[in-house]
């Protein structure tokens, strides 16, 4: 998508890619116009994970060349390792406070593309309110919701954080056969990965590159990742992602992320059965937008809209209510799942 430069807003400002120097002054511009006490306002240890890359900030930053202040902000994160093609957007805010220029904003927005050159500026987890209408309207681009759907462990009797009011639903459960020459292997490291799995095949948005699995799964700060190949005849045709999550003395098991064939997913239900049980695990879920309804049903899973049933998608803290999660994009084939862009990522830390 091409932009030209509106250079009115560069007579007021200047608007440019942040650098290191940069970063004290974005996480107090976090704190004090984004939300008190942010967890990015508090932790330089995840802003540099989420965003610093050696010497790149990937943030988009306005300053105010007769103040000096820092007036609006637009944080990404890259799926690869240059920023040149495939992006998520992040933190996007203007100050409210201050009389600025009308639709700063979107000249934000718009310079992401610009200053970086990427490929595509997609988003998930926007505020249906504000930004999916923006992103409608000022850059045409398609958008949607994410659909969740999960498997209830049939071993459990008692749920506490999952809350069952169809108890119908329990023995709809869909119970699939044992797949032929198919099980779920274990990846320890990403070394492990590689050696059984292309990370170039693909032709599926966003390009999800080598450095980009290895920084979010197996680099993370503060979360521990499982990681399972689905292999199909001794060949790794799939890999998921997923993170456990132990609250109210239970726990949950969330796929963040699925590279491959989605048809690779037909049979994963025993061994997702096992998995669940061996963890305590209450029900497995997927937040995910491109793959086919009907391949994750006769995979096993209830899309959580066919059921009155709750299944949370707040942690920190727990808030036991569903919520949808919506996303915006341009082209076809694509796809999003929980962990892509800031989604799973920690709100608190002790």
């Amino acid at each position: 998508m091409k932009f030209k430069i509106n250079p009115e807003f560069d007579k007021r400002y200047d608007i440019r890619l942040a650098n290191l120097d940069d970063v004290p002054l974005i996480m107090k511009f976090i704190d004090k116009c984004w939300r008190k006490g942010h967890i990015m306002s508090r932790s330089r240890v995840l802003f540099d994970y989420e965003y610093v890359h050696e010497t790149e900030v990937d943030f988009v930053i306005a300053i105010d060349k007769f103040s000096k202040d820092l007036e609006g902000i637009f944080g990404f994160i890259r799926c690869q390792k240059e920023r040149n093609q495939d992006i998520w957007g992040s933190m996007w805010k203007v100050r409210d406070d201050h009389d600025n220029m009308k639709l700063l904003g979107i000249e934000l927005a718009r310079r992401v593309y610009i200053l970086t050159g990427c490929r595509m500026h997609i988003g998930n987890g926007a505020n249906p309110n504000t930004t999916i209408p923006l992103r409608k309207i000022f850059f045409r681009e398609k958008t949607a919701k994410m659909k969740q759907f999960y498997r209830l462990n049939r071993e459990i009797k008692d749920y506490k954080i999952a809350l069952i009011k169809d108890e119908e639903n329990l023995i709809e459960n869909v119970v699939t056969k044992l797949r032929e020459n198919y099980s779920l292997k274990k990846i320890d490291n990403f070394k492990e990965l590689e050696n059984s799995y292309n990370l170039n095949k693909t032709d599926i948005y966003p390009v999800k590159d080598a450095y980009y699995i290895k920084h979010r799964y197996f680099e993370h700060p503060f979360y521990n990742y499982l990681v399972y190949g689905i292999e199909i005849n001794g060949q790794t045709s799939a890999v998921i992602f997923l993170r456990q999550i132990n609250i109210m003395e239970s726990s949950v098991l969330r796929i963040v992320d699925f590279l491959g064939d989605e048809e690779s997913l037909l049979g994963i239900s025993p061994s997702l059965d096992n998995l669940m049980q061996e963890k305590k695990a209450e029900y497995v879920d997927f937040y995910q937008f491109g793959l086919e309804d009907d391949i994750l049903r006769k995979a096993g899973f209830i899309n959580r809209e066919d059921t009155k049933n709750i299944i949370p998608n707040y942690f920190e803290p727990f808030l036991q209510e569903n919520a949808d999660i919506w996303v915006h994009y341009t082209m076809d084939n694509t796809r999003f799942f929980k962990a892509d862009g800031d989604q799973d990522r920690p709100n608190q830390l002790n």
